[in-house]
């Protein structure tokens, strides 16, 4: 058999994002939903993505908060199986 690991790392900030992206794309989607209109093209819904996110460090915030919950949610159900799940996170040093 090949023995190639079936993982890839991700880093933590790597996590945040694509949960902040995903809190996005929610909060777009319920808005357009109540005046009943369509999401935009994906390259138009990037640009309002990413403009929410560069002026919202509130909803990074919320990320970082569930991205925790669910790592620890993750980790502690691996465990019991038998999967020791390392999270590596970087140190944030204030200068």
């Amino acid at each position: 058999m090949n023995d190639v690991p079936i993982a890839r790392e991700i880093s933590f900030e790597e996590l945040v994002d694509k949960e902040a992206r995903h809190i996005i794309l929610s909060m777009i989607e319920t808005e357009l939903d109540k005046q009943n209109l369509p999401l935009p093209k994906e390259s138009s819904l990037e640009v309002h993505i990413n403009h929410i996110l560069a002026n919202r460090p509130d909803i990074v915030e919320t990320a970082k908060q569930r991205v925790d919950a669910k790592l620890d949610a993750y980790t502690e159900s691996l465990r019991q199986i038998g999967v020791n799940l390392t999270v590596v996170r970087p140190i944030e040093i204030q200068i």
